[in-house]
């Protein structure tokens, strides 16, 4: 009977306040300046390491970590409120599944029910690219692709995990394909019609304890039958004539002057022997008539 009026005390206690290491009622922390500095004691003992990393080793790894925006500064670095703290220790306390706390020290209970906040994925980025217009990011007016050109639309996300995969999704059509290094690439070898439509990018990863997804933003392609700015199409069509006449011409250049070269070397080979048979013919040796010819 007394140890279970002794457990009823307890709870009452605990349901007042935050008990300290002794946890006897007499030692019970009400003001919320206590509770706040034995909240921090007990986490920075729980996560206390001896382990001290090399500078250059600890640099290189936390380069290679995803940035948290500027704008959540702020917020992550601001302190701890009485308020936010007790809603904490509340939600602590309806965490009972009877399962043993992890190497941090949470139960697999916290996870489960903050997953949403503390697994935010970042926003994946979108772009499109084309054989006739380069790569474009992000244009007000959307992305214009010509009939039959060959385009892409490219899926990309700051890493977090490993894997995953990238739905491409229209209005009507829905394209996936595994994450690469954190990105995909669909390619449309000819631009129809039923192409054009608002493209958006959704990352998917399995993680435990439950799957995450991210959605980009939208991005609009439209495909002309003829481009609404020709001058990408003009200079090109003018360089390869260019290109193609310039080669033509270094040809008929290269073979001409061969040609005429070897018709040159010809026609004195042909002359000195012509020489050598009227020398031969008059019986003067070729050595005697070249000193003549000196005087």
């Amino acid at each position: 009977m007394a140890r279970s009026l002794r457990a009823l005390e307890r709870e009452v206690v605990e349901l007042q306040g935050l008990a300290d290491s002794t946890g006897e009622p007499e030692h019970l922390l009400q003001e919320s300046a206590d509770i706040r500095q034995c909240a921090v004691e007990f986490y920075k003992e729980l996560y206390r390491t001896e382990f001290q990393a090399e500078p250059e080793v600890a640099q290189s790894f936390y380069e290679g970590l995803p940035n948290v925006p500027e704008e959540d500064h702020a917020e992550l670095e601001a302190e701890l409120s009485a308020q936010e703290l007790q809603e904490a220790l509340q939600s602590m306390q309806s965490m009972q599944s009877g399962k043993a706390p992890g190497i941090d020290g949470l139960p697999a209970d916290f996870y489960k029910a903050l997953w949403p906040v503390i697994d935010k994925l970042f926003q994946p980025n979108i772009s499109v690219s084309s054989s006739m217009y380069g790569v474009s990011g992000a244009q007000q007016q959307g992305f214009q692709v010509f009939r039959g050109s060959t385009f892409s639309i490219s899926c990309s996300i700051q890493p977090q995990y490993p894997g995953g995969s990238f739905l491409l999704s229209s209005s009507t059509h829905n394209y996936t394909q595994p994450a690469v290094n954190h990105s995909a690439h669909f390619l449309f070898p000819a631009a129809e019609p039923a192409h054009q439509g608002n493209y958006s990018c959704v990352y998917h990863v399995s993680a435990s304890p439950q799957d995450s997804s991210s959605e980009s933003r939208l991005l609009s392609v439209t495909v002309t039958g003829v481009p609404s700015d020709p001058e990408p199409f003009i200079i090109r069509a003018v360089v390869l004539l260019l290109t193609q006449l310039l080669v033509l011409l270094v040809t008929i250049g290269l073979t001409l002057l061969t040609e005429t070269l070897c018709a040159t070397r010809g026609r004195r080979l042909s002359r000195q022997e012509d020489i050598e048979l009227d020398y031969d013919d008059l019986g003067v040796p070729a050595e005697e008539e070249g000193a003549q010819g000196a005087e």
